[in-house]
């Protein structure tokens, strides 16, 4: 999924083939008769209609400025790679996948939040309170676009009960629901998605790692199937029960009941923010 593009000076810019139409308006209480109002409308409409341009004109023009403005995006992504990777590689390490709710300014302006993430002054706490405080400021404004999306997705089935009843509990704010919930409709969805899902075993990371690879090389598309294969390496990570509890969450622990928490907010949103990324 593409991030949602920043509230900018809009591309095209509709109201200057109007100003003839404005000034004719403007002048109309200047006439002193008819024959005078007659006479300088005709010689408005004309100077108007030089100004006008065909709909073929206008709809070419529009499709020129979108296709220029696509190709920006698309060097100022490859120009800026390795520090995006970077901060997909630290996102993982903390439990995040790359927050597709993003405005477009965050992943290529070098003061972007997105780009900051690889800094080494941010601590990871830094890093968390300003994800959590992201998706669930106002109201869980971003978190609700999230909902929206993913409740309306024909990839998860008949998972979408589950999930609702996710979101729900965790609006209601309990967290213990949500990550088991999440954490079954990830693996869930990955095994449907390569045809497992009668298998004891589902090959989620060469899933992941495929999907990467079949993008275009240093675009969106595949940055974000990178963060989505780091994240995994982490979630899905070998970890001996015998050992310490991870420090983040695992799907082994959790799914065989050898984590039941307690997990807080962020917790939550990771793995809702994760599965929106993927789908």
């Amino acid at each position: 999924m593409l991030p949602d593009f920043p509230k900018a000076r809009p591309i095209f810019s509709a109201g200057e083939p109007f100003d003839g139409l404005r000034k004719l308006a403007e002048t109309f209480s200047a006439f002193r008769s008819l024959d005078q109002l007659f006479l300088e409308q005709q010689e408005r409409i004309a100077e108007v209609a030089k100004a006008f341009r065909s709909p073929g004109e206008v709809l070419l023009g529009q499709q020129e400025r979108i296709v220029e403005s696509l190709a920006a995006f698309d060097r100022a992504i490859q120009s800026r790679y390795p520090q995006l990777e970077a901060a997909c590689d630290r996102l993982a390490l903390l439990g995040w996948t790359m927050p597709t709710r993003f405005s477009v300014l965050d992943f290529v302006s070098s003061s972007g939040a997105f780009v900051s993430f690889a800094d080494a002054s941010r601590t990871d706490q830094d890093i968390d309170a300003m994800l959590t405080a992201f998706y669930s400021d106002s109201d869980c404004k971003q978190l609700r676009a999230v909902e929206r999306d993913l409740t309306t997705s024909s990839t998860l089935g008949t998972r979408k009960l589950l999930l609702e009843e996710a979101f729900e509990a965790f609006y209601r704010g309990r967290h213990q629901i949500p990550v088991p919930a999440l954490v079954a409709t990830i693996e869930g969805l990955i095994a449907t998605e390569t045809g497992n899902l009668q298998s004891r075993s589902v090959a989620v990371k060469a899933f992941v790692a495929a999907r990467e690879a079949l993008a275009k090389p240093r675009t969106l598309e595949c940055l974000t199937w990178y963060s989505v294969r780091k994240w995994i390496e982490q979630l899905f990570a070998s970890s001996d029960f015998s050992g310490p509890l991870p420090p983040r969450i695992n799907r082994h622990w959790i799914l065989h009941g050898r984590d039941t928490g307690p997990w807080n907010m962020a917790d939550s949103v990771r793995l809702f923010a994760a599965l929106h990324t993927m789908v």
